[in-house]
């Protein structure tokens, strides 16, 4: 569960929704659901027809569900995904017959996997189109103030304790203090609400600034090892021909998720028989492009320092007798916008690309090779050429 404002108010999202059954109460329907499944609710929102139910979320006591609260007025199936960019986060909505879809109350941090979740939503109700809402306030029913007013005292579907109820001599005195305020004060002073956004604002700052890491690509975490990359890219440029049909080889680049040969014309080639799944450039020029089945990611392992990366390279190039070019960049800066908020971020890392020309053919088919470049934490490596005879490998370093 997640707390998120629209407009001046904070409402609850997250929450997973099942039916009544029968009389039994409702809270202890909530408890005998969490039980059936052995799960770790703590929080739940008791409606008529439906129960949902959360973890534990700071301050969610009392705060309306605002997936219910976009359900109630509802009648036909809809199906809705919202953006909440002050939050980082979207958020799909799932509704029919005024009641809240079980999987119809969920959050996502990438839009990707909301409108995938979306659209199988939509299949399940049969809803043919989705609705993507740029701010919930346009979901929800317009109200009165006077409305308003009494929806902050006593709002609907609100998130209660899963735990036992309170005793009703306290519930009483709840609602004949609540009514007296009602009674005493019609008009309600919103610089409480502004100071709870300046609050939030605040908390969300320190949050950004606590892990800037999570703003930055980080490619050694979504890449696979220098071996196996190795392996792939060499395997696929080894096993072509450098003359096929007539055509020559004049180069074959491979970056890891594909690779690209490229021929020229020779007197002894035909336009009418071009290499196998080669396509013709120009009239001298024919190019095929292989996609590379995707390698499981290297390991994680912290980064270490750039004095001792480089050091590692070259002591490496030295003895190997490599042409090593690197060249490092100052720390990558970005600013992260979410709403109104605005964070200048600085990378917890430096970043180099490097290149190795003039492979000797032993150094690039040896895999020891490989081995010593994926020993050092945070490098990536991001293309080997053939052209002309030679051999060029080039890469990315990433180091505290």
């Amino acid at each position: 569960m997640r707390l998120v404002r629209v407009g001046k108010r904070a409402y609850a999202i997250g929450l997973w929704w099942q039916m009544t059954k029968g009389s039994e109460q409702l809270r202890k329907q909530a408890q005998a659901a969490n039980d059936a499944i052995h799960g770790s609710f703590t929080r739940c929102v008791l409606l008529p027809q439906q129960i949902g139910l959360a973890e534990t979320c700071p301050k969610s006591t009392g705060v309306p569900s605002l997936a219910a609260a976009v359900a109630q007025k509802r009648n036909e199936a809809q199906v809705f995904v919202c953006r909440f960019p002050m939050h980082g986060l979207f958020w799909v909505c799932a509704c029919k017959e005024g009641l809240v879809a079980a999987e119809g109350d969920r959050y996502f941090d990438k839009e990707e996997e909301a409108l995938a979740h979306a659209e199988n939503l939509a299949l399940m109700l049969d809803v043919s189109n989705l609705q993507q809402v740029q701010n919930a306030a346009e979901l929800l029913p317009n109200v009165s103030r006077l409305k308003q007013c009494l929806q902050r005292l006593f709002p609907y579907a609100p998130v209660v304790p899963l735990a036992s109820p309170w005793p009703k001599i306290r519930r009483i005195g709840y609602v004949l203090l609540a009514v007296l305020a009602v009674l005493l004060f019609r008009s309600i002073d919103f610089q409480n609400e502004s100071s709870d956004i300046g609050r939030y604002l605040e908390a969300r700052r320190a949050e950004i600034l606590a892990h800037p890491e999570r703003f930055f690509p980080r490619p050694w975490l979504e890449q696979p090892s220098p071996e196996d990359w190795g392996g792939t890219c060499l395997g696929g440029i080894l096993k072509q021909a450098t003359n096929e049909l007539g055509w020559d080889l004049t180069d074959a680049v491979c970056t890891g998720k594909s690779l690209v040969y490229n021929w020229k014309f020779s007197s002894s080639a035909s336009f009418l028989h071009l290499p196998k799944g080669a396509s013709l450039l120009t009239p001298t020029q024919a190019s095929r492009k292989v996609t590379l089945p995707e390698l499981q990611a290297a390991k994680e392992r912290p980064l270490i320092s750039k004095d001792h990366v480089a050091r590692t390279l070259y002591e490496l190039s030295r003895v190997l007798g490599l042409h090593l070019n690197l060249n490092w960049k100052d720390k990558e800066k970005r600013e992260v916008r979410e709403g109104s908020l605005v964070v200048n971020l600085t990378a917890p890392w430096y970043t180099a690309s490097f290149s190795i020309d003039n492979l000797p053919s032993m150094t690039v088919l040896d895999r020891e090779l490989y081995q010593a470049l994926g020993a050092i934490p945070g490098l990536v490596l991001t293309e080997l050429s053939f052209a002309n005879g030679q051999w060029k490998l080039t890469g990315l370093c990433h180091a505290n």
